[in-house]
């Protein structure tokens, strides 16, 4: 009973680290279309992309960065101070 459970234990953190992972795998994939929205002139979009990449890893130092960069640029300096701490942490 006691090597099933810790069998079962092993297995949760076995997917949760492949979740995590493929999470991460997401965040990069919605960061590649920002950047590209972003370098085409399209802000507003690559901000609904970089937002849906934190949604899969709230930690992403690139989305928040980038983020706090675009409300800069709008003159939106609290967002941009709120993203910006998210980026350092």
């Amino acid at each position: 009973l006691i090597y099933g459970v810790g069998f079962l234990i092993g297995l949760l953190f076995l997917s949760y680290g492949r979740m995590f992972t493929y999470n991460q795998w997401l965040a990069a994939q919605q960061n590649m279309v920002a950047v590209a929205y972003l370098h085409s002139g399209q802000p507003d979009i690559a901000t609904k992309y970089y937002e849906s990449a934190l949604v899969h890893e709230f930690q992403n130092h690139k989305s928040n960065y980038d983020l706090a960069y675009i409300h800069l640029s709008k003159g939106k300096k609290k967002e941009a101070q709120r993203y910006f701490r998210k980026a350092l942490v």
